[in-house]
């Protein structure tokens, strides 16, 4: 349990924990290690702002990193794979940074909630059961640069407003979903073969998606039930099904 800023762990083998490295009021540096088949691989609690880099995070029945209460890591250059719940969970007003790792085989890949900010880029982000990204509870997120394949749904937002630049969104079951009031911002991504829907809406959501390749999804290409959106200048073919419908849209703008 660490408690101290000047801490480094490196180059160990952690694993068969309860909790593989716990800090609260902390910011370590944590490198290089394989931390595995514990509880929880490494939590992060209370202000604690650690650098977590080049470790292999593997087969832990909870989340692989987990972000609680107003922490602000950088996690860069992790293998973070085959964990039971989120490869990298953050709540209650977190903000980290997650740049340049392989989360791959987790239950959901990054998942956010309750007032976090986390900025994604450059990950590879691939094969979840459920959501590559998830965003809920007011989550802000910046998901900018990555690569989200083969997952249960691509990015799912749920009561958030992320902002979604520059991804490619293929392969998944879903691209890009929309819920409950959702005021999410999607631009200038490749969204494309789909098992459904590139892009859902609903559950009231009011989305602006512009300047996207929306192409080859077996759901059609944007979907609109009982949500808003400004829709401008997307390429938006080869879809099967529609390339546009909305159900129930009172304010649905469509330029380009």
């Amino acid at each position: 349990w660490i408690m101290s800023n000047d801490v480094l762990i490196e180059n160990n083998l952690i694993s068969n924990n309860n909790i593989g490295v716990r800090c609260q009021l902390s910011s370590p540096i944590i490198r290089n290690n394989n931390i595995s088949s514990s509880g929880t691989g490494i939590f992060l609690w209370q202000y604690s702002n650690a650098t977590i880099e080049g470790n292999y995070i593997t087969g832990n029945s909870g989340s692989g990193i987990d972000c609680n209460d107003h922490c602000n890591p950088l996690i860069v250059n992790n293998v973070i794979a085959s964990n039971n719940a989120a490869g990298i969970s953050c709540s209650d007003y977190s903000s980290p940074a997650i740049v340049n790792n392989t989360i791959m085989s987790n239950d959901n890949g990054v998942f956010s909630s309750n007032g976090c900010k986390p900025t994604i880029v450059n990950n590879t982000i691939k094969l979840s059961l459920n959501t590559g990204v998830g965003c809920s509870g007011s989550s802000n997120a910046t998901i900018q640069g990555n690569t989200i394949t083969t997952n249960g749904g691509g990015i799912g937002c749920w009561d958030s407003s992320p902002t979604i630049y520059n991804n490619t969104i293929a392969l998944n079951r879903g691209g890009v979903s929309c819920h409950d009031h959702s005021k999410a911002i999607i631009q200038d991504n490749t969204i494309t073969a789909n098992s459904l829907v590139g892009v859902y809406c609903d559950g009231y959501s009011n989305s602006t998606i512009q300047r996207n390749s929306i192409t080859l999804n077996n759901g059609g290409g944007i979907t609109l039930d009982q949500a808003n959106a400004f829709i401008q200048d997307n390429i938006i073919t080869l879809n099967k099904g529609n390339g546009i419908s909305g159900v129930g849209a009172t304010n649905l703008v469509i330029q380009g």
